[in-house]
C-alpha cells in the first residue's frame, strides 16, 4: 500500500507539542469524586432508591421511552389549537 503525501516539512512544530498540557488531578480532585459518590448512595438512602430495582427496571423503563418517542402528534384535537386556545372571549 502506497504512504500518502503530507504537507509537513522537517522543520514545521508538530500539532502536540503546540497543545496545553492536560489537567492535573490532584487529592482535591479525588476528595471531591468521593465525596460526590457518598452523596449520591447519601440521597439513594433517602430516597429509599434500590438500584437494583432500577437494573431490573430497565426493559420497562426503554418501553416506555419507546411509545414516548418520537412523539405523536396526529392525536392531538383540534381543541388545543392555537386559534381555540387564545380566541377573545
Amino acid at each position: 500500500m502506497k504512504r500518502e503525501e503530507t504537507n509537513f516539512k522537517a522543520g514545521d512544530p508538530d500539532i502536540l507539542d503546540e497543545a496545553p498540557p492536560a489537567p492535573k488531578k490532584g487529592p482535591r480532585f479525588f476528595f471531591l469524586l468521593v465525596l460526590l459518590a457518598l452523596l449520591l448512595v447519601w440521597s439513594f438512602e433517602g430516597a429509599r432508591v434500590k438500584p437494583a430495582e432500577l437494573v431490573r427496571g430497565i426493559p420497562e423503563i426503554m418501553t416506555t421511552l419507546g411509545r414516548m418517542l418520537p412523539p405523536d402528534f396526529s392525536k392531538v384535537t383540534e381543541s388545543t389549537t392555537p386559534e381555540v386556545l387564545f380566541e377573545p372571549k
